[in-house]
């Protein structure tokens, strides 16, 4: 999907005149620190389900509780700054596709590109988000099974 990206990006690029160029870099910039950010906390929340399932069945809470403070605090942390990084992405693309429309220089053809570019932006942010969900997902089961194992 990324590859798919990058090239949609890439050939967009090619034909653009120097006030969407502003909005193909900005593309490429979201694309890499969403991709960045996927995979960061993707790694994070693994993390803590793995440790959550190694730990059930343990019959000491203390030191389990500390090992999962810090991996939350640490997916917590990656996820503020991706969430910082990629609103400001967000926003500066959002900045340049306005000033884009605004010198309207951009032909029928260059419009459809530009289109198809951020269809396949929106896309892949979509996959990833879904990803780091899923992830989500299976660290907060891996801490309620734990949980319920303290509780037998």
């Amino acid at each position: 999907m990324k590859k798919i990206l990058i090239t949609a990006v890439a050939a967009f690029a090619l034909f653009v005149p120097a006030a969407l160029a502003d909005v193909s870099s900005d593309m490429q910039k979201l694309a890499s620190d969403a991709k960045t950010a996927h995979d960061t906390v993707i790694v994070d929340a693994q993390k803590v389900a793995s440790d959550a399932q190694s730990l059930t069945g343990t019959k000491d809470k203390a030191s389990a509780k500390t090992l999962l403070q810090a991996d939350m605090k640490k997916l917590r942390s990656d996820r503020q700054v991706a969430h910082t990084t990629l609103q400001a992405d967000r926003q500066q693309l959002q900045a340049d596709l306005q000033a884009a429309k605004s010198s309207s220089g951009q032909g029928k053809g260059q419009g459809q590109q530009l289109k198809q570019a951020l269809q396949a932006l929106h896309s892949t942010l979509q996959s990833e988000r879904q990803d780091v969900l899923t992830a989500d997902q299976a660290a907060r089961q891996a801490l309620q099974a734990l949980k319920q194992s303290f509780h037998k």
